[in-house]
């Protein structure tokens, strides 16, 4: 009877410091980057963001592309703007790619991002990347330049879609210049949506 009672005792403990944990966080990043909590123009509970949409690239189709991000303390000041997360993209020829995401802006920023840019990179890190491997394995390698207007996350690509695809939408073997400037928009919305985003294109 009393482990039993011990273990009873132990879970509002552990709820209890988690809460105080998640409120510690909210704490911080509400003084650090407000700005998370309102991303595409409304109120999140937790500060981050996903937004799904269409970039599409002359001459090379059109991509679904999904990014989730947050904010990141590297470089994290008083309105600091340092964002960190993870992206998917799936291609004209039915392939798909999980790429990390990091990126930021130079601007100063309070609690509403809207009109200010933000631009990330992307990159797909291969298996056994911390054995072998340089950055530039790590491919496709994407630079989106992006500025809020909400509810949506405007882009262009720096023509780096159409150097690491070739023009039916296969990966490149062995990527060139970069090539003409591709242009889409994220707007908030669901991995099911993704999902039925790159069924159709």
């Amino acid at each position: 009877m009393q482990a039993v009672t011990r273990r009873w005792r132990f879970w509002p403990r552990l709820i209890a410091v988690i809460g105080a944990g998640f409120v510690i966080s909210s704490a911080i990043t509400a003084t650090f980057a407000p700005w998370a909590f309102f991303l595409g123009g409304r109120f999140h509970w937790l500060p981050t963001w996903q937004g799904i949409g269409v970039v599409e690239a002359p001459g090379h189709g059109r991509f679904g592309l999904r990014v989730r991000l947050y904010p990141s303390p590297r470089g994290t000041g008083f309105g600091g703007t340092y964002v960190r997360g993870v992206a998917e993209l799936c291609t004209p020829a039915g392939e798909s790619f999980a790429l990390n995401l990091q990126g930021g802006t130079g601007e100063t920023v309070g609690a509403d991002m809207n009109g200010h840019a933000l631009s990330f990179s992307l990159a797909n890190r291969p298996v056994g990347w911390w054995i072998q491997g340089s950055y530039e394995t790590w491919r496709p390698r994407l630079l989106l330049r992006g500025r809020w207007t909400n509810p949506d996350l405007l882009l262009d690509d720096d023509g780096t879609l159409a150097r690491e695809f070739a023009a039916d939408g296969r990966l490149n073997a062995h990527p060139g210049a970069v090539g003409p400037v591709a242009h889409g928009a994220l707007r908030e919305g669901t991995s099911d949506d993704f999902a039925a985003l790159c069924r159709q294109l």
